[in-house]
């Protein structure tokens, strides 16, 4: 798939310090481009309800990791220019905290606004 490097796929699609992304490799990281300190990483998660048992938790972690692992499925979100990772059961609620405080900040500090 060709990609155009731009200023939004920048933005969007670059972590501060990490390295460059096998599929755009001539697209400059962000701090790379002048942006240090800046971080971002888009990520997702599997979700259950709470109170949901931990033995159902364990084997939808253990499923999530299997399908993870197919060389297939690999190959698939490198053509995204994804990597994928794991995160163990109750770190995506804790990520979720931190970076919603991290946000809000960010945006109480610039006064943004939706119009």
């Amino acid at each position: 798939m060709p990609a155009q490097p731009c200023w939004p796929c920048l933005a969007s699609a670059r972590h501060g310090h990490r390295p460059r992304l096998a599929l755009l490799p001539d697209l400059p990281t962000a701090a790379e481009a002048g942006l240090a300190g800046f971080e971002f990483t888009g990520w997702f998660a599997v979700m259950a309800p709470a109170g949901t048992s931990k033995e159902i938790t364990a084997r939808i972690y253990s499923d999530v990791q299997t399908a993870l692992a197919q060389p297939d499925m690999k190959r698939y979100l490198a053509e995204q220019g994804m990597t994928a990772s794991v995160s163990a059961p109750g770190k995506p609620g804790n990520d979720i905290v931190s970076e919603s405080a991290r946000w809000s900040a960010l945006v109480k500090r610039r006064q943004i606004n939706v119009n």
